[in-house]
């Protein structure tokens, strides 16, 4: 991410804006790369993923990014219908 990005993303954050998701994925990796880390593993892998596994990694995330986890479950099993 560009610095300038990064500043335009953190002043919305600063006047309390709300994030689009993809700009809140943006200020994740810049600023916390090991919890991005997690959420993009689940979010890839979820389907591959040993239920057991896929709850340790669940349980780690704050509780905003586990609806959107949910979400995007339910949103790729629903097209299997």
């Amino acid at each position: 991410m560009s610095s300038k990005r990064y500043r335009d993303i953190k002043s919305k954050v600063d006047k309390q804006e709300e994030l689009s998701t993809e700009e809140h994925h943006e200020l994740l990796k810049y600023e916390e790369p090991e919890y991005y880390d997690k959420l993009t593993n689940i979010l890839d892998n979820w389907e591959d993923m040993d239920e057991e596994v896929f709850q340790a990694l669940f349980r780690q995330l704050n509780p905003q990014e586990q609806v959107y986890v949910m979400d995007h479950v339910n949103t790729w099993e629903d097209g299997l219908e």
